[in-house]
């Protein structure tokens, strides 16, 4: 039975089973949401009062033992109504117990929900170490790696607040936690055959990816020495680049990283 400000007492009567009442009544009231009874549209800020009872007979059954009880020459109009809701000997006021449980529910979907989106959210997104100089030029292009790989979710670390010339247990820890590697060697030191150097803890933090298993991808400036380079697997994990060309190899790099994921 529900009550509002705009209507009489308006109820529906011998549900046998409370999930009906609970999906299409008590829920909807509880979040807020229009519901529906006995043809009625009812908005909860209406609602004065709701009562579901629960008897052991249908509505006829007990209107006819209501009649049935009266002494012989007294006469009184029963209804069902008023056998149900509101008289003790019939009915049986659930009401709270049906809105605790009902709150209960929804509280427990809510959880599943939020520790669902967590784990989806976990799953999906990985996480990426990427090192190089930290020098200001090589800041401002590697920066747009940065933006292009947090445009598709992955997480991004670096070692830039941890610097200090050589490759630090911070580092360490921060590669250990990482899904891939990315380590981004710039030109240096101009060496006696023309060819050019690249920072030393780069070397450094390749050689502690490639210890830990972790997928190691190398981006290498044009004119570096091989043999300042080092080895690593497969020439699919190196990309060559220029200062003009970096942002275009960034994106093809990303792309194949997203083909697989």
């Amino acid at each position: 039975m529900v009550k509002t400000d705009e209507t009489d007492d308006v109820f529906e009567l011998d549900h046998t089973d409370n999930s009906i009442i609970i999906d299409n009544i008590i829920k909807p009231y509880i979040l807020n949401q229009e519901f529906q009874i006995d043809g009625y549209f009812i908005e909860p800020s209406k609602v004065k009062r709701i009562m579901v009872c629960q008897t052991e007979h249908t509505s006829d059954v007990i209107l006819d033992t209501a009649y049935n009880s009266l002494s012989e020459g007294v006469f009184i109009a029963f209804t069902k109504k008023g056998c149900i809701f509101e008289d003790d000997k019939y009915k049986n006021d659930i009401t709270r117990e049906i809105f605790e449980q009902v709150k209960e529910m929804i509280q427990k979907n809510k959880n599943n929900s939020t520790s669902t989106e967590i784990k989806k959210s976990s799953s999906k997104q990985k996480t990426i170490f990427i090192g190089y100089s930290y020098r200001i030029d090589d800041d401002e292009f590697v920066s747009g790696l940065k933006e292009l790989l947090a445009d598709k979710g992955y997480k991004i670390i670096d070692g830039k607040a941890d610097r200090l010339g050589s490759i630090s247990q911070a580092i360490i820890d921060k590669i250990k936690i990482c899904d891939i590697s990315i380590i981004v060697m710039t030109k240096r030191d101009k060496k006696e055959n023309g060819k050019f150097t690249t920072t030393a803890w780069l070397l450094e933090e390749k050689g502690a990816s490639l210890a830990l298993k972790k997928n190691v991808a190398i981006f290498v400036e044009e004119e570096i020495d091989e043999a300042d380079i080092g080895g690593l697997q497969g020439d699919s994990q190196r990309f060559h680049f220029t200062r003009n060309n970096f942002l275009k190899v960034a994106m093809n790099f990303v792309k194949i990283l997203d083909s697989t994921e």
